[in-house]
């Protein structure tokens, strides 16, 4: 496949939106594998869904819908609004990395703060609150927290750069592509 010679700056809404669906699933996946290591579960959409019932199988349902449609839809287009602003390059497989990494890091601050007003508004009478980051389950619930959102961010990062034409791994040591406006003033 022939690399271009220019990258555009933000991702296609299309690839966005992908990026959020898998990112979410796999976020989703390691919150359930969390218990295979020793830490206590993380059932961040049952805390989620808590807050609108009290009763357990609903507040599932009502979770993991919510929790679905944050993941996959709305934090991909926050995402897109703010790619300019979120730190790392926005093209490359670094760029790529060091955003994800970086949106993981605000999902994570945002998410953990939020845990505790979960907590708070929980009505399902079966479950802990969280605490702040989650911070109730020890020291392993706030990492595994921390982890499951870098892990989110890195993976919708790198789908989403893959709207450029290429794959953001094609660009580890390909050092002959620039940015879009530099690309236009040196053929200009």
């Amino acid at each position: 496949m022939a690399k271009p010679s220019a990258l555009m700056h933000a991702p296609s809404v299309v690839f966005l939106l992908l990026g959020g669906a898998v990112a979410t699933v796999l976020e989703l996946a390691l919150l359930n594998l969390v218990p295979l290591v020793g830490v206590s579960a993380l059932p961040l959409p049952l805390w989620l869904g808590g807050m609108f019932s009290g009763e357990e199988s609903v507040a599932f349902w009502i979770g993991h819908i919510l929790f679905w449609l944050g993941g996959a839809f709305v934090l991909p287009v926050i995402l897109g609004l703010f790619w300019q602003t979120v730190p790392g390059a926005n093209y490359g497989f670094g760029g790529a990395l060091v955003k994800g990494l970086s949106w993981g890091l605000i999902l994570w601050a945002v998410s953990g703060l939020a845990l505790g007003l979960a907590g708070w508004l929980n009505r399902a009478a079966a479950l802990d609150p969280p605490g702040l980051f989650a911070l109730s389950l020890g020291v392993g619930g706030a990492l595994a927290l921390l982890l499951a959102h870098l892990a989110y961010g890195v993976a919708q990062t790198l789908i989403a750069t893959m709207g450029q034409g290429i794959s953001p791994v094609e660009t580890i040591g390909w050092k002959e592509y620039r940015p879009r406006e530099l690309h236009q003033e040196a053929n200009s």
